[in-house]
């Protein structure tokens, strides 16, 4: 019993760092694709104004992108990373409906690019990989 708590309070540091690093890499991938945005879409507003729209992008499209991706990582223990990453694009795909209301195709087509590229590529999995059980 007791090496059973110490095994699993071991792995809770590594749990903690993959979940920063989920958040961590969300969030510079989306800065990054809205610096982008600012500098190439031909917009009246000043490049400060698309940075707070980005920013309120990051709340409308990263927030459930972000809950989606910790809880179905914390949840699932038993399907092939790639497999998992294939369940995920569909619903994450769907968060980025604001995008549709943006007066350029700029903001819409970066969006896809980063929820892609964090599904499919960035997102760590597994996120407890004390727990898992299927193949890596």
């Amino acid at each position: 019993m007791q090496y059973a708590e110490e095994r699993s309070s071991a792995g809770m540091p590594r749990v903690r760092q993959r979940v920063g690093r989920c958040l961590l890499t969300y969030v510079l991938l989306h800065a990054v694709a809205w610096v982008i945005i600012g500098l190439l879409a031909p917009w009246a507003e000043s490049f400060g104004h698309v940075m707070m729209v980005g920013l309120g992008m990051l709340a409308l499209v990263g927030t459930p992108t972000l809950l989606l991706a910790i809880g179905a990582g914390l949840a699932h223990k038993r399907m092939e990373p790639g497999r998992f990453r294939g369940a995920l694009v569909a619903p994450m795909l769907v968060f980025t409906f604001p995008c549709l209301a943006a007066s350029t195709a700029e903001p819409l087509l970066f969006q896809i690019m980063v929820q892609l590229a964090f599904i499919c590529y960035l997102m760590p999995v597994p996120l407890v990989p004390e727990k898992w059980v299927g193949r890596a």
